[in-house]
Protein backbone atom coordinates (compact mmCIF):
# COMPACT_ATOMS: atom_id res chain seq x y z
CA UNK A 1 0.00 0.00 0.00
CA UNK A 2 2.84 2.12 1.11
CA UNK A 3 4.53 1.62 -2.10
CA UNK A 4 1.25 2.27 -4.04
CA UNK A 5 0.68 5.66 -2.55
CA UNK A 6 4.43 6.56 -3.09
CA UNK A 7 4.55 5.26 -6.86
CA UNK A 8 0.96 7.61 -7.33
CA UNK A 9 2.27 10.48 -5.74
CA UNK A 10 5.39 10.51 -8.02
CA UNK A 11 3.62 9.90 -10.83
CA UNK A 12 1.20 12.93 -10.05
CA UNK A 13 4.53 15.02 -9.06
CA UNK A 14 5.48 14.26 -12.84
CA UNK A 15 2.85 14.88 -14.53
CA UNK A 16 2.47 18.11 -13.20
CA UNK A 17 6.00 19.09 -13.65
CA UNK A 18 5.43 17.72 -17.50
CA UNK A 19 1.77 19.96 -17.95
CA UNK A 20 3.50 23.00 -16.54
CA UNK A 21 6.40 22.69 -18.77
CA UNK A 22 4.53 22.26 -22.24
CA UNK A 23 2.39 25.36 -20.99
CA UNK A 24 5.43 27.35 -20.96
CA UNK A 25 6.96 26.65 -24.40
CA UNK A 26 5.94 27.52 -27.53
CA UNK A 27 3.27 25.45 -29.62
CA UNK A 28 5.47 24.41 -32.20
CA UNK A 29 8.33 22.98 -29.39
CA UNK A 30 5.37 21.69 -27.56
CA UNK A 31 3.81 19.62 -30.51
CA UNK A 32 7.58 18.59 -30.87
CA UNK A 33 8.21 17.42 -27.20
CA UNK A 34 4.46 15.90 -27.39
CA UNK A 35 5.63 13.90 -30.49
CA UNK A 36 8.32 12.22 -29.02
CA UNK A 37 7.22 11.51 -25.58
CA UNK A 38 4.13 10.04 -27.02
CA UNK A 39 6.37 8.21 -29.79
CA UNK A 40 7.80 5.88 -27.78
CA UNK A 41 4.61 4.76 -25.83
CA UNK A 42 3.06 3.82 -29.03
CA UNK A 43 5.99 1.72 -30.22
CA UNK A 44 5.71 -0.29 -26.93
CA UNK A 45 1.81 -0.97 -27.98
CA UNK A 46 2.61 -4.65 -29.48
CA UNK A 47 -0.48 -4.59 -31.71
CA UNK A 48 0.45 -0.86 -33.42
CA UNK A 49 3.77 -1.83 -33.69
CA UNK A 50 3.06 -5.10 -35.29
CA UNK A 51 1.00 -3.88 -38.00
CA UNK A 52 3.21 -0.44 -38.33
CA UNK A 53 6.38 -3.23 -38.78
CA UNK A 54 4.07 -5.46 -41.07
CA UNK A 55 3.37 -1.90 -43.74
CA UNK A 56 7.42 -0.97 -42.83
CA UNK A 57 8.47 -4.43 -44.63
CA UNK A 58 5.62 -4.43 -47.43
CA UNK A 59 6.79 -0.90 -48.39
CA UNK A 60 10.44 -1.97 -48.33
CA UNK A 61 10.19 -5.03 -49.98
CA UNK A 62 10.63 -3.34 -53.60
CA UNK A 63 13.67 -1.99 -52.62
CA UNK A 64 15.65 -4.98 -50.69
CA UNK A 65 15.16 -8.48 -52.10
CA UNK A 66 14.76 -10.78 -48.28
CA UNK A 67 17.02 -9.10 -46.38
CA UNK A 68 15.66 -5.86 -44.92
CA UNK A 69 18.67 -4.07 -42.71
CA UNK A 70 17.37 -3.11 -39.66
CA UNK A 71 17.89 -0.07 -39.83
CA UNK A 72 16.15 0.99 -43.17
CA UNK A 73 13.29 -0.65 -40.93
CA UNK A 74 13.58 1.29 -37.95
CA UNK A 75 13.81 4.09 -40.05
CA UNK A 76 10.67 3.55 -41.67
CA UNK A 77 8.93 2.61 -38.08
CA UNK A 78 9.72 6.11 -37.53
CA UNK A 79 8.21 7.74 -40.67
CA UNK A 80 5.19 5.70 -40.27
CA UNK A 81 4.66 6.63 -35.86
CA UNK A 82 5.02 10.10 -36.28
CA UNK A 83 1.98 11.11 -38.36
CA UNK A 84 0.07 8.79 -35.98
CA UNK A 85 1.26 10.53 -33.06
CA UNK A 86 0.83 13.73 -34.39
CA UNK A 87 -2.97 13.05 -35.10
CA UNK A 88 -3.82 12.17 -31.36
CA UNK A 89 -2.24 15.44 -30.58
CA UNK A 90 -5.00 16.91 -32.78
Amino acid sequence: MRLYLITTQGTQYEQEQLTLFLKIISPSLNQKVSVEIFTGTVKKNLQLKTAVMAIAREQLSGAYADNIPSKELALKEEELIKPIVQRMEA
